[in-house]
């Protein structure tokens, strides 16, 4: 995987692109060839490593998305309350998490929403702005 991942992040490197990754249980790895590559832009989906790692991919800029089975989970919830909030985006990953008996679909970010309302004491206009806020820095790393 390794040998895989570092032939994409050389093909890429310098390129305009923005990279959503799953990095479990190789969280420092990733981070790791993604600086050595020089990949501007990325994105650790679903992060689930150690909280200790969090202030090294903060130190690189790159950006955490989170989901509702985040904010279900105490260790979930724990990872959200240390990434800093210019650098969290919204996701769902649906279709692989339920919400009740459905599989939820892309765009659903609600729950997350609300869950960032209780974190941040802040109303749901000011979350959104801030996520929505997030993402266009996120494009204007890559001049789009």
């Amino acid at each position: 995987q390794i040998n895989t991942f570092t032939k994409i992040l050389k093909a890429i490197s310098g390129q305009k692109k923005i990279l959503s990754i799953h990095s479990r249980k190789a969280e420092k790895e990733v981070l790791e060839l993604l600086i050595k590559n020089s990949i501007k832009s990325a994105i650790f989906h679903w992060y689930s490593g150690g909280i200790n790692m969090i202030e090294d991919i903060v130190d690189t800029k790159y950006f955490f998305s989170i989901n509702p089975a985040m904010t279900r989970s105490a260790s979930g919830r724990k990872i959200i309350s240390n990434i800093p909030r210019e650098l969290i985006l919204t996701e769902t990953d649906g279709p692989f998490i339920n919400h009740g008996s459905l599989p939820i679909r892309p765009g659903e970010v609600k729950e997350v929403i609300s869950f960032l309302t209780n974190e941040w004491h802040l109303e749901e206009a000011e979350i959104q702005k801030i996520i929505f806020n997030n993402f266009k820095r996120l494009l204007n790393q890559l001049n789009i």
